[in-house]
């Protein structure tokens, strides 16, 4: 694995497209509004694919960027 593939998956890692947001997210906000659950429930799928594509983008960004910006 190369420098270059190390620096863009280590962004792309830290994203915020996991299956433990979904969670976190529906128990918090359920809570906070009970009456509003199923709405939550279906918006946080779309957030989940609005992360990924977030985090697909900084890889993207990453990747097109000089090799000379990160020392390699």
């Amino acid at each position: 694995m190369t420098e270059r593939t190390r620096m863009i998956l280590t962004y792309a890692l830290c994203g915020f497209a996991n299956v433990g947001s979904v969670g976190i997210t529906v128990s918090g906000m359920g809570v906070l509004m009970p009456e509003r659950r199923n709405e939550i429930i279906g918006m946080v799928w779309k957030a989940l694919i609005a992360g990924f594509l977030a985090t697909c983008m900084t890889g993207a960004l990453v990747g097109a960027m000089p090799h000379e910006l990160f020392g390699l």
